[in-house]
């Protein structure tokens, strides 16, 4: 019997987002973090020195959900806040050296998420369907949910 998803992309999109989430979410457990806040802390690090009015308007968030994120990942010792020398009134983040390791970490689990989808197509294969993965990315991330 086939699956009830057949021929419907949506749907295993759906099926392998939730099996990558399962991964990621059992390995942030023992650092007290989640899903959502790992990628905070992704965005933070690859844009050092972002302020929380940069994180709201990238993400699309509320600024006061930013600051409860930014303040449980700078409890934990993964963000630290510094005022902004061009306005005191703001405050600028960076990665700590215990949020670049769970970063490395992660980076860890996603190559081998990749590397154990990679061994089960060829090259060609391989390639086409990042091509159609970026593709229907660059169709669905410009559209509200």
């Amino acid at each position: 019997m086939e699956p009830f998803w057949n021929n419907n992309p949506a749907l295993y999109i759906g099926y392998l987002a939730r099996n990558l989430k399962q991964s990621y979410e059992t390995a942030l457990e023992p650092y007290g973090l989640t899903g959502s806040l790992y990628f905070y802390l992704l965005y933070v690090d690859g844009k050092g020195g972002c302020s929380l009015a940069d994180l709201s308007r990238q993400l699309h968030v509320d600024k006061a959900y930013v600051t409860r994120t930014i303040r449980q990942l700078e409890t934990s010792g993964y963000i630290l806040r510094r005022r902004n020398p061009d306005d005191n009134r703001a405050f600028l983040l960076e990665t700590t050296d215990s949020g670049k390791e769970i970063l490395d970490m992660m980076k860890q689990l996603f190559e081998q998420w990749n590397m154990d989808l990679k061994t089960q197509f060829s090259e060609e294969e391989y390639q086409m369907l990042q091509t159609l993965l970026t593709k229907a990315f660059s169709v669905k991330s410009h559209r509200p949910v």
